[in-house]
């Protein structure tokens, strides 16, 4: 099973390249080894979405 928890931006068509390139390029910032929690993981309470079509 694999969840996704994120937000939702409307990109123009135009800009959807650039956006996947920023997207990826800020993709490694979030890794717990570059970006510890400043906090207790374990007692943080968290939902997210399922994904059912993926493209």
């Amino acid at each position: 099973m694999q969840f996704i928890d994120g937000f939702v931006a409307a990109v123009p068509t135009e800009n959807k390249e650039k956006y996947i390139q920023h997207a990826t390029m800020a993709a490694p910032r979030m890794t717990s080894e570059a970006n510890p929690m400043p906090f207790d993981g374990k007692r943080l309470i968290w939902g997210g979405f399922q994904t059912i079509v993926e493209l």
